[in-house]
């Protein structure tokens, strides 16, 4: 609470720097609106992977700052220069993940100040995306400064506070085995991915996890299907069931080279389009291969227990 007290302080003092001598108002709703898009549009390009249209909403000047505060550590980058670079090195990072695993952002509790041609906003956030190849949450309080710039709404300084972080779902440890290193959690996100894609009912996110030559055993069955077949066999599931809740905990992750073995006990629960609640249990091997900087599914095994 400290740290944002003083981000808000910080703040305001650079407003009033940039208009001196008027009194700040509410404004009219319309102003607030278009003051509002332009931030929603910043996230909406980086959710694109959209480098030009998040250059386009920002003052592209020296004096344009960013900031974060992580951990009570703070990282500023000065000027837009250093804020374009930053940008790139982070759509970078979300081009190499699958799309189920790619950070999203919602923004919310806007509270919008006008100052002449300037304005600051101050608003939460809710992070969920990847940390260290696990999927996790932050919340998130943001401070704004736009300004007027031929006529436009731009940015001119954005500041993020981090309140709270969570791994969703941390792998419980076997006892006596050691923590799983990053390299492992990140191949063994990929099995988090795919369950949350089924979760949100979002075949689209699936294929992208899988490597073309994938192909799937269950062992019920008597012969296992192709990467094709499999992804036609979730959409028929995703259409007759709903995954309300899940969980997996890793019993052996092994890396050698391009290719890592990921074992896991899982259980879900499901709702049949009927309303039937449905529970299972059982043990999930799969097999990835690492193409470029992904981790993909090549094949994977399934056996339920009872």
């Amino acid at each position: 609470m400290k740290t944002i007290c003083q981000l808000l302080t910080v703040i305001a003092g650079l407003v009033t720097l940039v208009v001196p001598g008027r009194a700040a108002t509410a404004g009219p709703a319309p102003e607030k609106d278009t003051i509002k898009a332009v931030i929603e549009e910043e996230k909406d390009a980086y959710h694109a992977l959209d480098d030009a249209r998040m250059a386009a909403v920002w003052i592209q000047q020296p004096t344009s700052l960013k900031f974060f505060v992580y951990d009570g550590k703070e990282t500023h980058l000065d000027g837009y220069a250093a804020i374009a670079a930053d940008a790139r090195k982070a759509l970078n990072r979300e081009r190499a993940l699958a799309s189920a695993q790619r950070s999203r952002f919602e923004f919310s509790n806007y509270r919008i100040t006008l100052q002449g041609d300037s304005a600051w906003v101050v608003c939460n956030a809710r992070w969920d995306g990847v940390a260290q190849g696990w999927p996790a949450s932050a919340a998130q309080s943001r401070v704004y400064v736009l300004q007027k710039e031929d006529g436009r709404w731009k940015l001119a300084l954005m500041a993020i506070s981090q309140l709270t972080f969570e791994k969703k779902n941390p792998p419980d440890q076997p006892a006596g085995t050691a923590q799983w290193s990053p390299e492992q959690l990140e191949a063994l996100g990929v099995l988090q991915a795919a369950y949350e894609a089924e979760k949100r009912g979002d075949f689209e996110a699936l294929p992208a996890l899988f490597h073309q030559r994938f192909v799937a055993w269950d062992l019920g069955q008597t012969a296992p299907l192709d990467r094709a077949a499999h992804l036609e066999g979730e959409r028929e599931f995703l259409k007759n069931y709903r995954l309300i809740e899940y969980s997996m905990t890793p019993v052996a992750i092994e890396i050698v080279g391009p290719i890592a073995t990921v074992n896991v006990n899982y259980a879900h629960t499901l709702v049949a389009a009927n309303g039937e609640k449905i529970s299972g249990r059982g043990r999930w091997n799969a097999t990835l291969v690492k193409e470029g900087p992904r981790w993909l599914f090549l094949s994977c095994t399934y056996s339920d227990v009872k």
